[in-house]
């Protein structure tokens, strides 16, 4: 019976003693030879020293710079790092792909790519791919989400007591612990209106809490955006190549059609005039089931992007639609890595899929 490299699950359900089983019993070398033309895409956002970790409440956003070393030198070591622009036109092509081909990639445009990942990259000569939010390195926006977070992380509040949209959101916020689950479940919640209706409710929130949005300086340095010449420097070197990522990083799904059309096509239009070349490829915002659609793909197409890259975790297969890629999320760790990358973890989730269907009928 062939197991196909889909999960079916998210690998982070299996939690770290299964990973750690994988790679350190040699389960995951044995597995690296069973993907041999298989694509990994990896996704990171920020990179975090530790320096500002208490002015921070998602500290999962952000990879620590100790674990991405050791990232970086295992990928180097024990796999074949590809840019993501040569994996897409590999696949577009039915071109096989060489052994155990990984692809790193980053969302968003964080300062920490250039000052603290690069570094790293360039150290081991991988290649990646920063998906970028064109009016975040603009400086023209905060990301909604570094908004609520420093609301929550900085309010004199010890409690919230507000309707968003109909919905009724009381929280205690006299913790850290507590805003850090406060911060989840509202943003969950944020995640689930229109945009319009999404950013009235950001502001509310904010307003409720005495808060005002935090822009550029005013955020911790783990927040703050890369400049357009830091990703020249970073695209000059070879190394980097930018993708599209909406130009204020709404939920494209949750946008009106012209919404998503200006998103996008201000997204091309300002990495194409900062950078000076089309972006081919694209990340959806959030990248779940029904954070886009038909309508997305369509307009994506329209704009010239070849390829759309979503969060839905599985090795890039052929005959994947190219407007519905997918990527793994940021390893917790270098067992979970080696887990993930090596295919055993996906092998693991599709063989405990099909028994569970076998036993079911």
């Amino acid at each position: 019976m062939v197991i196909p490299l889909r999960g079916g699950l998210s690998t982070l359900a299996l939690g770290p003693v299964v990973a750690a089983f994988f790679a350190r019993t040699g389960i995951a070398r044995i597995a690296r030879r069973w993907r041999p033309s298989d694509a990994c895409v990896l996704t990171f956002h920020g990179v975090r020293d530790g320096s500002d970790d208490d002015q921070l409440l998602d500290l999962d956003q952000h990879v620590h710079i100790a674990l991405f070393k050791q990232v970086c030198a295992h990928l180097a070591a024990n796999y074949t790092v590809l840019p993501l622009a040569e994996i897409v036109k590999a696949r577009a092509s039915g071109r096989s792909l060489p052994a155990q081909t990984v692809a790193i990639t980053f969302d968003d445009g964080y300062a920490s790519n250039h000052d603290l990942a690069f570094p790293v990259l360039k150290e081991h000569g991988l290649p990646a791919t920063i998906f970028a939010t064109a009016g975040y390195l603009d400086g023209r926006i905060s990301l909604w989400f570094h908004r609520i977070e420093m609301a929550f992380a900085r309010t004199q509040m010890v409690h919230l007591d507000t309707v968003i949209h109909g919905e009724t959101l009381k929280f205690p916020l006299g913790s850290r612990e507590e805003r850090i689950t406060a911060l989840g479940a509202v943003t969950a919640q944020l995640k689930k209106l229109p945009t319009t209706d999404m950013l009235e409710g950001l502001a509310a929130i904010e307003s409720t809490l005495g808060m005002s949005p935090a822009m550029g300086p005013q955020l911790p340095p783990a927040l703050r955006p890369m400049s357009w010449d830091q990703a020249r420097e970073m695209q000059a070197g070879g190394l980097i190549e930018f993708g599209g990522h909406t130009d204020t990083h709404p939920i494209l799904a949750r946008c009106t059609e012209a919404q998503q059309a200006e998103e996008i096509r201000a997204s091309r239009e300002r990495l194409a005039d900062e950078l000076g070349v089309q972006p081919q490829t694209f990340a959806y915002t959030n990248g779940k089931v029904g954070d886009f659609t038909a309508t997305t793909q369509r307009l994506l197409k329209e704009e010239g992007f070849t390829a759309a890259f979503t969060m839905l975790e599985s090795f890039l297969l052929p005959g994947d639609d190219p407007l519905m890629l997918p990527r793994y999320g940021c390893p917790s760790s270098c067992d979970f890595l080696e887990a993930v990358v090596s295919g055993s973890m996906a092998r693991f989730l599709s063989l405990r899929k099909i028994l569970g269907l076998v036993r079911a009928a």
